[in-house]
């Protein structure tokens, strides 16, 4: 999985977890997915995380999360391309 995949993908990982832990189960590989994203979340500036989580939250829509978070859509875009260039190298 690439990092692109990853972050688009967060919340169904989450969620797919929840699943497998009301089944007993567990899922190495799963467990180090989520691990990337939280290492990269957390190496993220304040205003990069909150553009990470309203990307999630608002599917892409880059016009809600700028007027959300106060910023301009080209900084919003820019941040997002960033994060998914920056942590590519984490999660190839």
């Amino acid at each position: 999985m690439n990092a692109i995949e990853i972050l688009e993908n967060y919340t169904d990982l989450k969620t797919k977890k929840e699943l497998l832990e009301c089944q007993g189960k567990d899922n190495s590989e799963l467990e180090a997915q989520i691990k990337s994203y939280n290492i990269i979340k957390n190496s993220l500036s304040e205003r990069k995380q909150k553009v990470l989580e309203l990307y999630f939250e608002k599917e892409h829509e880059y016009y809600r999360i700028a007027s959300e978070i106060g910023y301009s859509v080209s900084t919003v875009k820019r941040d997002i391309n960033a994060i998914k260039s920056e942590f590519k190298k984490y999660l190839d």
